[in-house]
């Protein structure tokens, strides 16, 4: 009999695609707030909630959380040189095998 998937991860994946779709759509990228008289901007909270919106996600979809995590560092760490404006080929093809590397490091040999 096949093992049911559990749904918790798919719904927390739904609601942080909600609050990243909010931010995205209601606040300019240059908006900036202080906590405690440290300044901290919009941008930080849309990468926290992308990244857990991107790791429960997949790992719903994989069934393996790192898996999940290691998707999600993949794309914030694309997102983040194409902030930069280093999108050349050669990071890419490096970001691609640190991330080849990690997982074949970390997957149990049979």
């Amino acid at each position: 009999m096949r093992k049911k998937r559990k749904i918790i991860p798919f719904l927390i994946s739904l609601i942080f695609l909600g609050i990243t779709t909010y931010i995205i759509v209601n606040y300019p990228p240059t908006l900036s707030f202080s906590i405690l008289n440290y300044k901290f901007s919009i941008f930080y909270i849309l990468f926290v909630s992308l990244f857990l919106f991107v790791t429960c996600f997949v790992a719903y979809f994989l069934k393996n959380l790192r898996r999940g995590f290691f998707t999600a560092l993949f794309v914030a760490g694309f997102l983040l040189l194409n902030f930069y404006k280093l999108g050349q080929p050669i990071f890419i093809i490096l970001l691609i095998t640190i991330f080849v590397v990690l997982e074949l490091l970390f997957t149990k040999s049979k």
